[in-house]
């Protein structure tokens, strides 16, 4: 019998794991191939992350004749760095989207909630979603308008239409919905902004999105 441990650091999808398993019948196999194997039997790996994944370490300790192999994952030809921290669900401090990713939520609530054939929610739901709920000041923020988990345009953050939800991170990244022009907006970016709210960037881009929506 033979102990191979796998440690694979993955974001997509998000899986920080180590896995030790003791078979029968793996005397001179390639622990390389037996991590293949692994790998495309999991539950929770899909089969088209198979091609970004990669073996970045491999080596056998001395005393046990373990072999450890330890995986990566490369995304858009980068390495895919604080695996724990992308897969840690951590509710308003770490979420992790692309600016597309962003827009195309946001383009979904902004289009009657449906994205391709799937219903995501209901236009009711939507307009329940962007009611007011609190105009009361937040104590980090400042100023803010809250509807049911998302920001009301109030502050003109968003562009000029104030029934414009959505919501920001810290350093200037964001994403929105604008129903009345049916347009999800998402921005990124590689530099953290100064601002908690309203950062430059963002306000000038929807600025000029909407009015080139007219």
């Amino acid at each position: 019998m033979r102990k191979i441990i796998f440690l694979l650091m993955l974001a997509a999808p998000a899986l920080l794991g180590q896995t030790g398993q003791r078979q029968a019948g793996l005397e001179g196999k390639n622990p390389q191939k037996i991590a293949s194997e692994f790998m495309a039997s999991s539950s929770v790996i899909a089969p088209d992350d198979l091609s970004s994944v990669y073996l970045a370490k491999q080596y056998t300790t001395a005393h046990n004749g373990v072999t450890h192999l330890v995986y990566k994952q490369r995304f858009q030809g980068f390495d895919v760095f604080n695996a724990a921290w992308i897969a840690a669900e951590m509710p308003a401090v770490n979420g992790h989207a692309t600016a597309a990713g962003l827009a195309k939520l946001y383009g979904a609530l902004a289009n009657g909630g449906k994205l391709g054939s799937t219903q995501l929610i209901s236009a009711e739901g939507i307009e329940r979603m962007r009611k007011p709920l609190s105009t009361r000041p937040d104590l980090m923020l400042g100023a803010r308008t809250w509807a049911a988990g998302v920001v009301l345009n109030a502050e003109g953050n968003y562009g000029p239409n104030p029934k414009v939800f959505g919501h920001s991170g810290w350093g200037g990244s964001f994403g929105c919905a604008d129903v009345e022009r049916g347009i999800g907006i998402g921005y990124v970016h590689n530099q953290m902004g100064p601002d908690v709210t309203g950062d430059p960037r963002g306000v000038n881009l929807c600025r000029v999105i909407a009015t080139c929506a007219g």
